[in-house]
This record gives C-alpha cells, structure tokens and sequence, in this order.
C-alpha cells in the first residue's frame, strides 16, 4: 500500500463541516498535505489543516496568505505536546528521577529528543508502560496479535515517538527509523582477571634462569681460580678459600687479605655481583608486595572464544553474531552462546545477581556494558567483577522510531543528524555516566595501568647499575692480563699467603 504525501480536493462550495472533517480524517492517516480547492464569490478559496495550532487555528485559509500552499507545518509547533512512549526503562538511555516537584526524565535519549521538540517550539510528553499489564514490546511476553495490540495502544495514546533507543532495523508498517544517533557496538562483559597468588609471583621472579646464575657464578669462580693458581704456579686451598668468603659476608672481616692477592680481587668481584643481582631480586619482592598483580584480562575476540567461557545474551543478538561468524573460523564458538530467556531486563540480570562469585560473560550493548562494568553492585572487596573487553564483536546502530508516515519524520531526521554530527549524543552519554558515579550508582573508572604510581625499585636505575658493572668486569679482565702479562716477562712469582 503507498500513502499518498500530498491530496489535493476540487471541490463544489462545500460546507464548513465537510470541510473540517475530511481535513481531520486525512490527519489521523497521517496525511497533513491536504488541501481543499473551491469556488466561493467567483473566488477561489484554498483551505488546509495544520494540526499543530490552537485548536480554533487547525483549519487554515491560504487565499490571502503569504504562506506557500505545501509549507512545512512541523517547522513551528507551537507548542504543542508531543508524546513520546516509553516502552520499558533502562537508565543507561532513559532515567526517570522522582523529586519534590514531581518526576522528571534524564538520560542521553531523553535529551536528544527533548532538545530537538524545544527547538521546533514543542513540547515533550512521556509516557510510560507502567499501567498496561501486557507489555507488547516484551518479546518474552507471547500473545497473539501483538502488532495489533501495538498500533491500539500507539492510536488511544495518540504516540508520536518511541523514545527508547532501538537497535537500526527495517522500517515495517507500524514503525519508521530515524537517522541513526549512535554507533552502539555489541561488547562483551567477561569476569574480571584474578589477582596473581603470591607463590606464583615469587616464581615469576625466582625464574629457572636467576637460580642458574647463583648456582653456576660460584663454580665458573672456583674453576676460574684454579685456572689462575695453576698458571702462576701456586697450590690453592679450597677450604680455605670458601672460609674467608664465609668471613668476609658475615663480619665483613679481611684483615687476613694482603693487598696484592689475586684472591681478594677474585672474591670481592664475585661478592659484588652477587650484591647486584640480590638487591634486583629484592627489588621485584617489594613491588610484588606493594602492587597487585593480575592476569592478563581479554581484549580480543580470539581471546574470549578460546577462554571457553559461556557467553550469554538475548536471543536477538546472538541471531545477529551467528550470522556474521556463519564461515569464518569463529563459526563453531558464536553457535555455542547462550541465550537469555528474554530479550529485555538484560542489565538487570547482570547487575542484581545474588551471587558474583561465579559470573559468566554477557554479550550486549556498549553503553550498558560502560555502567555494568562500573556499577557499584557488582564489586567483590572493593574490585571490579566485571571486564569490558576492547574488541567488539560487531557493530550495532541505534536510533529512534517513530509512527509509520509521521510527519515529523523528515525534520526529526534533520535535527538528528544535526546533533549527532555535532557531538550532542556523545556528550549527553558521558554526562549520564558523570550523573551516575556523582550519585554513587557507579565508581569511578579505574586508571590505566601507566598512570599509576607505583615505588622506586632498582628497575629505574638498572640500566645504569649494568653499564657499571660491565665497566667493572671489563677492568678486572684488564688486571688480571696486565698482572700475567707482568709475571710471564719478568719470570717472578707473585707470593701468596698460605
């Protein structure tokens, strides 16, 4: 069926309540471009309606009027009530706020809409499904007819606007899109990662490679040793050996050292690279008692598949992500979600669980899933529950409907457009998660990692700590060939005390 845009009606002289009522009838069709043509007085009289005046206004004569005969009647409302139907909450979009002086809507649709109605003079009416017991937008809810139930309920309103954001579908007789206000990808929710237990963090730091170099340092030194006594010709005593060291790191005692012993040059090079490497170790201790340290969260889609957790999400989503996955590598894990047994309440399942101990992952909206993810409910011991993962597994564009054949359409989807290209719609969301954290139904984002303070270790002076000792390693090896150097051209023995 096509709707005629414009109706023209030439006519006899008719009379006056003809006039009005077949101008009333196009209207409840959704038809204000009519106009009725006739001879009055060997004049020609032009009479239209324009719903959005007074009501001793409507009906208006264009013979001598400046006004084209086709002008755009919803550029100026005149402040006429335009009802928006509220057809289920959810703060995160529309938030209903009760104070002393009556109740009041917030929320990031809420203000597009109204911003928009305030600047074609109009005005913005809510309405709610608070009265009606059979919801026909809760899918969950099966009835017959409910398209008819729908349009009964739009037409006893009189509704103009759906004001709950949808996702960007097929217009159908009943419904229109507007310009879509806002990329809304589908994101999920995973488990937050768990905090690392000190025994596997002490390994991390005690790797197989650090116990290495402290137990083969002291044997590459003995070996070393040997090599050097037996090339200057002189008897070591291990025993011995091992006991000044002993000494020397429990009283610091080396009074039995002369001052030309290759011992003590040896001894004291091994001590000092032993002193390094433990204050680094002593290092990594500090930190790993002053900060927590946490698995890796997932990022990716790769990632939350092969994690094997169950993602769960309303039907209709879960339709959507099979669909794009069909023959991809990721086929096998979208067939595998979970679906919800509605496709409303999604947030409330979340966030009201009695139990967050053990928490699946959700797929959903994006905007959701920023208050999910802050929500104050959903903190076990002061940490977040949830993890929003950065990836999103497909986008999603939303907008508003509005009754098929509105009017309002195309200067709805002008002013729409209007405010999205000018960032209105992203700074009404923060403001509704500013609003909400100030409130104290959401905590504050939590800082990225590489702003955080965190305490001086010998991490921020280990690279200078490594020039020294490759400086100091590299003198000792230049002693010790000038020392044999000396010795194989003068043919004297260094004495050694014994």
């Amino acid at each position: 069926m096509i709707r005629a845009k414009i109706v023209v009606l030439i006519t006899k002289k008719p009379s006056a309540i003809f006039i009005n009522y077949a101008l009333r009838a196009y209207w409840k069709i959704r038809c204000i471009n009519v106009i009725i043509a006739y001879e009055s007085d060997k004049k020609i009289q032009v009479i239209t309606y324009d719903p959005y005046l007074p009501e001793l206004e409507k009906i208006v004569n264009l013979t001598n009027s400046t006004q084209d005969l086709f002008y755009d009647k919803t550029k100026d409302l005149h402040r006429t009530k335009i009802k928006c139907l509220l057809t289920y909450r959810d703060r995160t979009k529309v938030k209903r706020v009760e104070k002393n002086d009556g109740v009041h809507y917030e929320g990031k649709d809420y203000a597009a809409i109204n911003t928009i109605l305030t600047h074609l003079n109009g005005e913005l009416q809510m309405e709610t499904m608070d009265n009606i017991i059979l919801n026909p937008w809760f899918e969950s809810i099966y009835f017959g007819n409910q398209s008819g139930r729908m349009m009964k309920i739009l037409n006893q309103r009189d509704i103009s606007i759906l004001i709950k954001s949808e996702r960007f579908t097929v217009d159908n007789e009943i419904f229109d899109n507007l310009y879509p206000h806002t990329q809304n990808d589908l994101s999920s929710l995973v488990p937050k990662s768990t905090e690392i237990p000190m025994e596997n963090s002490m390994l991390m730091v005690y790797t197989p490679s650090m116990w290495m170099a402290y137990i083969v340092t002291p044997i590459l030194f003995l070996l070393f040793m040997v090599g050097i006594k037996k090339l200057v010709g002189s008897v070591i005593d291990i025993q011995k050996l091992y006991f000044d060291i002993f000494r020397i790191l429990l009283v610091n005692n080396v009074a039995s050292f002369p001052k030309n012993s290759l011992e003590r040059l040896l001894i004291f090079g091994w001590i000092i690279g032993a002193f390094i490497i433990n204050m680094f170790v002593q290092s990594k201790i500090t930190s790993i008692l002053a900060i927590r340290k946490y698995f890796a969260d997932i990022n990716t889609i790769e990632q939350l598949f092969s994690s094997g957790l169950p993602l769960y999400s309303i039907p209709f989503y879960i339709a959507e992500v099979e669909k794009k996955y069909a023959g991809t590598e990721y086929e096998k894990y979208a067939e595998s979600l979970i679906p919800l047994s509605s496709n409303e309440g999604l947030m409330d399942q979340m966030i009201y669980r009695t139990d967050v101990s053990k928490i699946p992952a959700f797929l959903t909206e994006h905007d959701i899933a920023v208050f999910v993810s802050q929500c104050k409910h959903l903190r076990k011991n002061g940490a977040q529950v949830y993890h929003l993962v950065k990836e999103s597994l497909m986008p999603s564009y939303q907008s508003y409907k509005v009754i098929h054949n509105s009017p309002l359409l195309p200067i709805l989807n002008k002013n729409m457009r209007r405010l999205e290209e000018g960032g209105f719609i992203d700074l009404w969301a923060e403001r509704a998660i500013y609003n909400a954290t100030i409130e104290g139904f959401l905590h504050p984002e939590e800082y990225d990692e590489t702003r955080s303070t965190k305490p001086l270790s010998i991490d921020v002076t280990l690279p200078w700590i490594y020039i020294l000792f490759l400086g100091y390693t590299l003198s000792t090896f230049t002693f010790i060939i000038e020392l044999l150097a000396t010795i194989r051209n003068h043919c004297k023995r260094i004495p050694f005390r014994h």
